[in-house]
């Protein structure tokens, strides 16, 4: 256990700074290090070949600083998903080291002491937790979606899909898209009557069932197939 704000920044930068393989972290608020100050220890750990891969949370991206970070993260080769909660803060690297940083909720802006473990059970467990999570999490995209072949839909409309199944809400979207909240809303009633849903739920569903859209969940069995991996081998990514 580390103590104090200052202590586990500092131990976040040095776990990404010794990492060889991979990075995988939850992210969720409140935030444990500034967005610029993250943008700099990723970028290096990206231009070392590190895979990076990242959940966040989905009301982590109403946030203007983060949304731009994720957005200039994903150009230097950041693997996002989208989950709409996530079970805590968590950073590990090359599955042999983690940090998990503790809160007491949404609007405690501490973080002032987190646990470190090294390989043990429990860190088997939460790399176990991390690959459940990223099967069942949506793919964030940010830049644009390529509009998948006789779906009639166009580049904007693709994205606007992703964006609603990854759980952005209204104001996100729209300010991803550099669109009003009013034009956006539109857009989506077009799209349900193109569908013949009723609800923004139909809407998904319906999107998903045309191919429109990736299906939000693996199969239970591919889930268990991680978790039997890793206990035969704990240095499987």
């Amino acid at each position: 256990m580390i103590h104090g704000r200052d202590a586990v920044m500092q131990r976040f930068a040095q776990l990404q700074a010794s990492s060889t393989r991979e990075i995988r972290m939850f992210t969720r608020m409140p935030y444990l290090t500034p967005p610029e100050m993250q943008n700099e220890h990723e970028r290096r750990v990206l231009a070392r070949n590190v895979r990076f891969r990242a959940v966040y949370e989905a009301a982590a991206l109403d946030d203007d600083a983060i949304l731009a970070h994720v957005r200039t993260q994903a150009g230097d080769g950041e693997e996002a998903r989208v989950a709409e909660h996530l079970p805590l803060k968590l950073a590990i690297a090359d599955d042999d080291r983690a940090l998990v940083p503790l809160d007491n909720g949404p609007h405690d802006a501490g973080c002032e002491s987190a646990v470190v473990l090294s390989a043990c059970g429990l860190l088997d467990a939460l790399c176990t937790l991390f690959e459940s999570v990223w099967l069942r999490a949506y793919p964030l995209v940010l830049d644009g979606a390529a509009a998948r072949p006789g779906s009639g839909l166009s580049a904007d409309d693709q994205q606007l899909l992703h964006l609603l199944q990854a759980g952005l809400s209204d104001r996100a979207i729209a300010r991803q898209m550099g669109i009003a909240q009013r034009t956006l809303r539109r857009r989506v009633q077009r799209l349900m009557e193109q569908t013949g849903a009723t609800t923004r739920f139909q809407l998904g569903a319906r999107a998903t069932d045309l191919g429109w859209l990736p299906c939000s969940t693996e199969p239970v069995e591919q889930i268990v197939d991680v978790a039997r991996a890793e206990a035969a081998d704990p240095h499987l990514a």
